[in-house]
């Protein structure tokens, strides 16, 4: 068999016939790699790894492989040497494989010249190293079983004919169908699982999910059979036992399609990739598998796009790969190509329709010929469940929506960043909407009103947002103890008036049953009216009287006001009095753009935070049982004025300088985590009760509060005609910030997902190549990669043809 190897290969290189086939792969990879315009190209795309060449080979194989096989038994049996070749002492099992093993070596051999595509990105990144070399790795595996597979069909179809051109046309048919075809059959039929098992006869399903870097048994295991079925076939064409090779093969067959069925749910995975990108968490993995209805995923990213977007929806792919793993056909999904759903019309429809839904749109800009434009994506999805519900002794079939939005507009991040950071949080953005919607059983929230909160108005669209996933209550508390223990959180939002101290120790007694509270709450009062009609007005200290509350459990908000440089826009009318209103916008200081810190699940990835005069937090009573985290900074440019002070829009026309805004990172919100003490521990509370039997507990169990020194945070903007407008929105600059995100994760964590959560705090590493590397080096490294893999190989079969030339002379 061995003999039969080297006389295959020595056949093979012995013509020019082999050289040009591998150079011609070689170059076909380099015009798409390195020389060619498009998406393609490595440098113009600016990202340090190999996508193109694991996407563009098995396309180049499909006409390297048949060449490569063509001539295996088709010139045997044309010269009849085949025969010869028979009698020889080498069954003819050994035969097929010492042939295959040549084809597969031969295969091998035209892929080592593109390590030298791999040294040169190696090289060009930034800094140098800095690409995912276990996911390279994971690739060629991938890449290696594909080309044994069409190496397999190849030496198939060339035991059917003698001619080798009639080989080459059939085999590369063949493979392209295998490749491919089972993809467009999938489509013919309507019904999800036959959909799946068609997609999973193909080759393409298997090879894409080996090439991201993650080998499965199960996709080693197809391949295998594969191979094994073909070259199967090949072992009873040229057998002249076929009767009772047959049966054996029929029980071949039979093994390999029930060991695939077998191993289908008993399988390993190695994810090769350096950031385990492809690796889910047990949450993620127990949250499908325990579906009770069907998922459908239609995710709008699809057709055209800019090389970054293409990363995106490769990572959501991949991502929806791993979650079908373990949900079977109870989860699906579908890429939609919105221009191509809209035909000769025009997608605006298509447009509003997402928004209505709540799919955001996301502007980026795109430099075509030396020109920059803005193109409109919605890199988003909507997941639609279906289930059977059961209320009381009647079923019916329920069906829920919801949208996820991957990628949002944020001012402090480069469009590199912004697209990793929407790779990174895929896995939580699913889940998490999954989760929300196959719940049987939605969480109460009560917003808490009586004293001057915000009213339904004011908080309208965070409240629209949360009933997606909640129900929400609005509870005036007036005095009645117990009457917040059945909601599984409670807001307190930007109240006005004082408080009475038997709703406080309502409160108090929730909170000490395990009860969790967020509280968004100003230390400082600024009548912005009076400031919009005067052209100035006073900060004073807010009269709700919660001070005392929140200093018992381990916070102070300070009574004053943080300023910063990084800050949002007022519009101001400038038109003297008795004309025409005319407006100017000016920064306004009072206005803080607020940083969320990254170490924090609840604020990673977060654009920052608009804030109206909001105020400072500190930590006090530091007790062991209490974690406390600091959610939201201001800039390093900031600083804080004491109330009483006056404000005057006069001050829009100060130049300001850093000089003056000396302090730095001031905490505004803050998580606390533990057991708190009572605050109304040796106090008399029978009063309270109204003379009702009361179990008062003086400490809590574990619990969670998340304190923020500013009302306004939750508070979206209300027209005259009551329109809501978007949380966190500033029509100014038209810029959506993370107010309604940091919101909602603050809803999320404190409703108990906190492994949820933990998916947001995975870290991903950028990998781009080194701009100035490629700007002052690029012709040098374009011809490095076109002359040096084929010029390898020419000096291999120098090397060759020199040393058999010099066995021979001897």
């Amino acid at each position: 068999m061995f003999a039969i190897l080297l006389k295959e290969i020595r056949s093979f290189f012995s013509s020019l016939t082999g050289y040009i086939a591998i150079v011609i792969f070689l170059l076909v990879n380099v015009w798409f790699m390195w020389i060619g315009p498009g998406e393609f190209n490595v440098l113009d795309g600016g990202y340090a790894n190999l996508d193109t060449l694991f996407v563009i080979a098995p396309w180049v194989f499909l006409f390297l492989l048949p060449a490569v096989t063509m001539r295996s038994f088709a010139e045997e049996k044309k010269t009849g040497t085949l025969e010869l070749l028979l009698t020889k002492p080498v069954t003819r099992l050994q035969l097929v494989i010492g042939k295959y093993l040549a084809a597969v070596i031969l295969a091998l051999f035209a892929l080592l010249p593109t390590l030298v595509y791999y040294i040169s990105i190696y090289q060009l990144g930034h800094p140098a190293g800095n690409l995912d070399s276990g996911a390279i790795w994971g690739s060629y595996i991938g890449l290696v079983c594909l080309a044994a597979s069409y190496a397999a069909i190849g030496i198939c179809v060339s035991t059917l004919t003698t001619n080798q051109i009639v080989a080459y046309i059939v085999t590369a048919v063949l493979c392209f169908f295998c490749y491919t075809g089972f993809d467009g059959l999938s489509q013919l039929t309507g019904s999800s699982g036959f959909n799946s098992l068609v997609l999973s006869l193909g080759i393409n399903e298997h090879y894409q999910s080996i090439s991201r870097g993650v080998v499965d048994s199960r996709d080693l295991l197809y391949f295998l059979s594969l191979i094994i079925v073909f070259l199967g076939i090949t072992h009873l064409q040229i057998s002249s036992r076929q009767r009772r090779l047959k049966l054996r093969f029929t029980y071949t067959v039979v093994a390999l399609v029930l060991t695939n069925f077998i191993f289908h749910n008993l399988f390993f995975r190695i994810d090769l990739t350096d950031d385990k990108r492809y690796t889910l968490a047990a949450v993620s993995k127990e949250t499908v598998k325990s579906l009770s209805g069907t998922c459908h995923i239609e995710v709008f990213l699809d057709g055209d796009m800019p090389i970054s977007v293409r990363k995106l929806q490769a990572t959501i792919k991949g991502t929806l790969d791993e979650l079908k793993v373990y949900a079977g056909n109870r989860l699906q999904y579908e890429f939609i190509n919105i221009e191509k759903e809209a035909g000769d019309s025009s997608p605006e429809h298509i447009y509003v329709a997402l928004s209505d839904v709540g799919i955001n749109p996301f502007i980026i800009q795109e430099n075509t010929g030396g020109s920059t434009s803005e193109r409109v994506l919605f890199p988003g999805a909507i997941i639609t469940y279906v289930c059977t519900v059961k209320e009381g002794d009647s079923t019916f079939v329920e069906r829920r929506e919801i949208p996820v939005n991957f990628l949002q507009n944020d001012a402090q991040s480069n469009p590199e960043a912004n697209i990793l950071l929407a790779q990174q949080n895929v896995e939580y953005e699913l889940v998490n909407a999954i989760v929300r919607i196959s719940r049987e059983h939605f969480p109460h929230i009560a917003f808490v009103e009586g004293h001057g909160e915000l009213d339904e108005y004011e908080a309208g669209d965070i409240g629209r947002t949360l009933s997606e996933f909640c129900y929400i209550d609005r509870i005036n508390i007036l005095g009645r103890v117990g009457i917040l223990d059945n909601y599984e959180l409670v807001i307190i939002a930007k109240p006005m008036e004082e408080w009475p101290e038997v709703d406080k120790f309502v409160v108090d007694q929730y909170i000490m049953n395990g009860g969790r509270v967020a509280w968004f709450i100003d230390a400082v009062h600024v009548h912005h009216d009076s400031l919009a009609q005067g052209h100035y007005t006073f900060a004073l200290s807010s009269n709700h009287c919660l001070e005392d509350q929140l200093f018992r459990y381990g916070v102070r908000i300070n009574p004053a006001i943080v300023q910063d440089l990084q800050c949002s826009l007022l519009q101001i009318n400038i038109a003297p009095a008795g004309q025409n209103a005319q407006f100017k916008t000016a920064y306004w200081p009072y206005y803080p753009l607020l940083t969320p810190p990254m170490n924090n699940p609840i604020t990673r990835g977060l654009n920052l935070i608009m804030s109206r005069y909001p105020g400072t937090i500190d930590t006090v009573n530091t007790r062991p049982d209490v974690r406390k985290m600091y959610l939201l900074y201001s800039s390093q440019y900031s600083k804080v004025t004491q109330i009483p002070f006056r404000l005057s829009l006069l001050e829009t026309n100060q130049q300001y300088s850093p000089e003056q805004f000396s302090q730095s990172n001031l905490p505004v919100a803050v998580l606390m985590e533990g057991s708190f003490p009572s605050a109304f521990e040796h106090r008399p509370v029978a009063h309270y009760t109204q003379g009702q039997p009361f179990n008062f507990i003086n400490k809590s169990a574990p619990t969670k509060l998340i304190v923020v020194a500013n009302g306004d945070i939750i508070r979206n903007n209300v027209s005259a005609n009551n329109r809501i407008y978007p949380l966190g929105f500033d029509p100014y600059i038209n810029m959506q910030f993370g107010n309604k995100n940091f919101i909602k994760n603050i809803v999320y964590y404190l409703l108990d997902d906190e492994q949820l959560m933990q998916l947001r705090s995975r870290e991903w590493e950028l990998r781009l190549l080194d701009k100035h590397k490629v700007k002052q080096h690029r012709s040098t490294w374009v011809a490095v990669n076109t002359i040096v893999p084929p010029l390898l190989v020419i000096l291999a079969g120098a090397v060759f043809m020199w040393v058999r030339k010099r066995k021979y002379a001897q």
